[in-house]
Parts: structure tokens; sequence; C-alpha cells
């Protein structure tokens, strides 16, 4: 009988977390049979995902009518829990079933990305500050049913790169295990052929729900500004560098709305790690997967508009100050110099060797992949 991880996460951003694991996922199922639950138990095809990710027989999507019957296939099915949905006072009620069930959890963070932490923000400092009070309010709380043994902390986290030792120690996870990172599986597993025939650029939502909250929305002659003055810098760095131009964006995003805003280049989703190996240069505001970029020594640009607000500018100080990624404003109007690029470049990858080390790698030469497979065999 094949072992069986079940993953449980939200249905609203179930094909952005199929696409970043998409890796592990295709690995497990060779010997593992992968199940999908949403946490709020609508119900789902598989062909809603099969569409789009072409896994094998051994992936399955769960539906159950209620909490209840969900109950009971935890109690009669020996399974891991991939959480993938945290720890939150609205989805205690699956905690306490996977307590009660005695089904082990473990969580995946080997993307090798990071994870920005921005508490406030002055352009909203109200909503920033009851946000901060929400969050933790649901923390302090969430604590306490682990302390009272109503729910179970995360057994095992598998965390990309190497970290101190007092990560061992955490208030929601029993155990770490620092594994290579996903990129490490899959460029040591697969000989691609790397090139350098594209710009990139990972687009970003100019009105992203979570800048709206903080920010407010940009109206629709700042929308029209922003792409103007994107399309513009984009077609100065095709003159410069002679590539052509790909579009790439989010799982999630319209693709028909973006493709309105770039009349003159393709827009592609789904194919965002395929584009950036063929990549000469990677352009964004804010993307994690630009870490892939990171990981395949790429030449990276970061693109600023000072109206999309400070938070999204703090982010941007924080990839110059980790990574010395060079920066270009899109409404600046000084010439884009090619030499002085090409040295920016060449300096930022100096801080790359350094972050792929301690972020991205373990001590061993071990795929990720086999670590949490052998983990999922003994554990179940």
């Amino acid at each position: 009988m094949k072992s069986k991880i079940l993953l449980i996460s939200d249905l609203d951003s179930i094909e952005a977390t199929l696409q970043a694991h998409k890796e592990l996922i295709k690995n497990l199922l060779k010997s593992v049979n992968v199940l999908y639950l949403d946490k709020k138990l609508r119900k789902v095809k598989l062909s809603q995902i099969k569409k789009n990710f072409k896994f094998n027989k051994n992936f399955k999507v769960l539906n159950f009518e209620n909490y209840n019957a969900f109950k009971i296939y935890l109690l009669k099915n020996n399974l891991i829990i991939w959480n993938n949905f945290g720890f939150n006072l609205k989805d205690i009620f699956i905690h306490y079933l996977i307590k009660k069930s005695k089904r082990k959890q473990i969580i995946i963070s080997n993307l090798g990305n990071i994870q920005w932490s921005l508490k406030f923000s002055s352009e909203n400092y109200g909503y920033s500050f009851f946000n901060y009070i929400f969050r933790w309010f649901d923390k302090f709380t969430i604590l306490i049913l682990i302390k009272l043994s109503v729910i179970n902390k995360i057994d095992n986290r598998f965390q990309s790169g190497k970290k101190k030792l007092s990560h061992t120690k955490n208030l929601f996870v029993k155990n770490y295990n620092y594994i290579n990172c996903q990129l490490y599986d899959e460029y040591n597993n697969n000989k691609k052929n790397i090139s350098q025939d594209y710009i990139t650029h990972i687009d970003a939502d100019p009105n992203h729900e979570d800048d709206v909250k903080l920010r407010g929305r940009l109206s629709g002659s700042e929308i029209k500004k922003h792409y103007f003055n994107l399309n513009k810098t984009l077609e100065n760095l095709k003159k410069i560098f002679n590539k052509k131009i790909i579009i790439c964006i989010h799982p999630l995003y319209n693709i028909n709305q973006t493709k309105k805003y770039f009349p003159n280049y393709r827009v592609i989703k789904y194919k965002t790690k395929y584009f950036i190996e063929k990549s000469f240069l990677v352009t964004f505001f804010d993307s994690s997967i630009i870490f892939n970029a990171i990981y395949l020594n790429k030449n990276i640009l970061i693109l600023k508009n000072n109206n999309l607000g400070l938070s999204l500018n703090q982010k941007i100080n924080l990839y110059q100050k980790f990574l010395n990624i060079p920066l270009i404003n899109i409404f600046s109007k000084n010439l884009l110099n090619k030499k002085k690029m090409l040295l920016d470049f060449k300096h930022a990858k100096q801080k790359y060797k350094n972050y792929i080390v301690n972020e991205m790698l373990s001590y061993n030469k071990e795929y990720s992949y086999k670590v949490i497979k052998k983990y999922i065999k003994e554990n179940e």
C-alpha cells in the first residue's frame, strides 16, 4: 500500500501552491499518494487541477460533506498532514480534528525565498496597527490552546538553508529539518537547457489587495501611466540588450486583463520558471519566484514606481540590502547605460553566492524530496 500525504490548503490559492511545489509533488507522486483537500471543505473537481498540472494518477482530490466525515476519514487512514494553511483561529477546528486523529503535521518551506514580514506601514497606520493586534491575538490564543493540549504543534518543518540552532526551538513547531531547496532538486536531477534568449518581466498587480489595504486603490489614470512607463522601460531594455521581451504573471492573475496592458508583448501564465531559465535578464517589482533567478545566477533588475506605495518600497529596500539587486525607476528620464548595468549585475552576483549557500543549501547533498519522502514513510 502506498504512503499518503494530505495537502490541506485554501482553494483560492491552490494553483499558486501547486505551481510553487510542482517539482516536489512530481517526485513524491512516483511512490506516494498526494491528496488535496480544501480547508473550507468546498467541492473541488480533479479536472480543475488536471487542466494545468499533469500529475499522475497518484494525485487525488478529497471531498467531504462535512467535518464529521473528514474526522472519520482521518481516523481510518494513516497519513501525514501537509499543513499549508498555518495557524489561524478561523481554522482551529481543523487543527482540533488533526489532534483527535493523532495525525502528524508537517510544513514544507524549501522554496528558498525570503518571507518578508512588514508589520507597520505609515500609509495606513490604523489598518497596520489593528492588523498587528489581531495577528498577535491569534497567535496568543493558539499558544494557549497548544499549552492546554487542545491542538498540536507542527511535528516537523522542512526548511531550506542553514539556520541558527535556536530555530530548532519554536512555540509552534516541534522540530526543524534543514534541507536543500527545491531548486537544488530540480537542477541537479534534470540537466535543463539554460540559455539567455529573453528578457523576462514578472509583472505585479498594481492593485494587489494587500497593497490596496495599505495604500488605497490606484485610479484608472494611474494604472494607465504605470503601464505606459513600464512598457517604455521594457522597450528600452529590449533595444539595449537586443533580446525579445516575455511577460510572465502569477497563476492567480487575470491573463486577458494583463494582455491589454502589454499589447506588444507575449503574456504567459504557468511558465515563469521556464522563461527564467531561458532569460538573459529578469525584471520584477516584487515576486517570490525571483529566487529562481537568484539560484540560476541570472541578471536581475528591480523596477520601481513610487506610486505603488511605501510598503512595496520597503520590500525593494530589503531586496537591495540582502541581494544588492540594481534598481531603476520606470518614471525616470535618465538614459539607461548598458555598461553600468552589466557592472551592477556582476557586483550583485557576489551577494547571490552568499544567499544561495546560507538560505538555499543545506549541509549535505541529499535531495530534499528524498528526505521528505523518507519522513512520510517512517511516520505515517
